[in-house]
């Protein structure tokens, strides 16, 4: 369930991006103005949650090929919690390195 949920959140970012994109054809003072506002620190932590959302996404989408293979069949649940485990922590190492981003 998880999976599916994060790639349909994956799936409007995509859409939300590519409109903020578009914007670039209204005009350089119209996105410039868009750039300023995306470089607010709360985008930042959007963009640390983006990032945990596309590991999970990534991390869990190779467990779930690995059992589609008959890899793992009998460690199904330590396969979920490990994937969870470096999901989050990839993320909270992300996070760290942005943290100087968030506080300014």
């Amino acid at each position: 369930m998880l999976q599916r949920v994060s790639g349909l959140l994956l799936a409007g970012y995509l859409f939300f991006h590519l409109g903020v994109i578009n914007l670039s054809l209204a005009g350089a003072e119209t996105f410039d103005t868009v750039t300023k506002w995306v470089q607010h620190p709360v985008f930042t932590v959007l963009d640390n949650l983006l990032i945990a959302l596309v590991l999970y996404h990534a991390i869990n989408g190779v467990r779930v090929m690995l059992l589609e293979t008959g890899f793992g069949l009998r460690r199904q649940a330590s396969m979920f919690w490990i994937s969870i485990a470096a999901t989050a922590g990839i993320a909270a190492y992300m996070l760290y390195l942005n943290i100087p981003l968030i506080f300014r």
